[in-house]
């Protein structure tokens, strides 16, 4: 959960009931030639373009629904939109 804690996520970074269900499988073993055209962002590219990593995710779940596998969109229904709660103190609460 210290990903959600920097952030000051609200209901993430958990398997826990009252959690998102959001995960995503890597394969940590496989490698892959990242490309601009294969990206699934709003920008369509990559810093890493042509780079070869190892670590390649799988399958992604937002809300408990399976929205990406095996390099494609499979739900395109948008998730919910991410909750912040400064109060508890995260890295970005502490900034000015």
């Amino acid at each position: 959960d210290a990903p959600a804690r920097v952030w000051d996520l609200v209901d993430k970074g958990r398997i826990a009931v009252g959690y998102d269900a959001d995960c995503v499988l890597v394969d940590l073993e496989r490698e892959h030639t990242v490309r601009d055209e294969e990206q699934l962002t709003k920008c369509r590219w990559s810093a890493w373009h042509g780079q070869t990593l190892r670590g390649l995710p799988i399958a992604t779940w937002v809300g408990g629904r399976m929205v990406f596998r095996d390099g494609r969109i499979v739900d395109e229904t948008p998730g919910s939109e991410a909750q912040f709660d400064h109060a508890r103190g995260g890295y970005w609460a502490t900034r000015g």
